[in-house]
């Protein structure tokens, strides 16, 4: 048995007993009957739980249906399949840290980054519920490095044209305010004031049976009022709804047009990126941005900001160099 204190000033006792280490951390120094005792006990309830992990993560859900989103419950009903089969079978009794990290390395092998860094964080509560002395320390892959898209103004513009007269026209406008489609399909005609200002409360997403539900939305910031030309605002009281159809049909609409005029593929929240340079490029500051658009951290209007002081550089050096060549004509 071990007893180390640690940085933050607690104690972690631990112990392994027929392969498995098992730890325990507490506030204060214990003395070794009452390591002894707070071992036994956690030793006990990994002992008595003999459910499969696939249980416990059934378990786990069921007890947030009423908590997370639809969309989040959606999601982690399906992440247990994509689990090594073994992972899944194994009793919740038997899982230490080493199987854990066995089972991030072989979804690496198949997976995104992305991916199964969302699959260990699913794993990780669902331990932290059945197994709350379980101590983690999970070597995951880094994300990879990667620069925002910013669709090109010129090309919004041919698609806006085509948009023009059918049902897609209005959201592909909101969407340049920085709206999200889940957004925008939720809208209705009383979310738009008088003042011009459109209210955004709430989301349009599937829930785990595949049923399309209004919701709050994604983030207590994405909670805000959006103010729209008048222009807009009067097309869609003419109109007398904002849209009528799902998430999907913009984006559907949106990649036939694309590939109708020649263009590069971008989805619809990549217009999301074009309101937050357009801005950028006018001298808003990001805490303005960011709340305009409803992001909850700083970091994606950040890199849309570094990217397009890159863009910038870039035409100062292309300009730089014409200047020089220019000596040489």
């Amino acid at each position: 048995m071990e007893i180390e204190r640690l940085p933050s000033g607690s104690y972690r006792i631990r112990q392994r007993y027929n392969g498995q280490r098992y730890s325990v951390t507490v506030d204060h120094k214990p003395s070794n009957k009452e390591a002894l005792e707070l071992l036994a006990e956690v030793m006990k309830d990994v002992v008595a739980d003999k459910s499969s992990f696939t249980a416990a993560a059934e378990k786990y859900i069921s007890l947030k249906a009423n908590i997370l989103s639809p969309r989040t419950i959606r999601e982690y009903k399906l992440y247990p399949a994509r689990l090594p089969d073994w992972f899944r079978r194994m009793p919740v009794s038997q899982i230490t840290a080493d199987s854990v990290q066995q089972c991030v390395n072989e979804l690496s092998g198949t997976c995104s980054p992305k991916t199964v860094r969302s699959l260990h964080g699913f794993i990780s509560a669902v331990l932290k519920r059945a197994r709350p002395h379980l101590a983690l320390n999970t070597t995951l892959p880094k994300l990879p490095k990667s620069e925002p898209y910013i669709p090109k103004k010129e090309d919004l513009q041919a698609i806006l044209a085509v948009a023009e007269g059918t049902q897609y026209s209005i959201p592909l406008k909101l969407a340049c305010y920085g709206l999200r489609r889940g957004e925008i399909c939720a809208l209705e005609l009383s979310d738009l004031d008088a003042q011009d200002v459109i209210h955004i409360t709430k989301d349009l997403v599937q829930d785990e049976k595949g049923n399309w539900v209004k919701k709050p939305p994604k983030t207590p910031g994405s909670v805000r009022n959006v103010l729209i030309s008048h222009e807009l605002a009067e097309e869609i009281r003419k109109q007398g709804y904002v849209f009528k159809g799902f998430p999907g049909t913009i984006s559907n609409f949106l990649a036939r047009t694309q590939k109708k005029l020649g263009l590069e593929h971008f989805s619809i929240h990549k217009l999301r990126h074009l309101f937050a340079s357009i801005l950028l490029d006018k001298g808003y500051d990001l805490k303005t941005i960011q709340e305009l658009g409803g992001w909850m951290g700083s970091e994606t209007v950040s890199n849309i900001y570094l990217h397009s002081l890159k863009l910038k550089d870039e035409e100062k050096r292309k300009k730089i160099s014409s200047d020089i060549s220019s000596f040489f004509d």
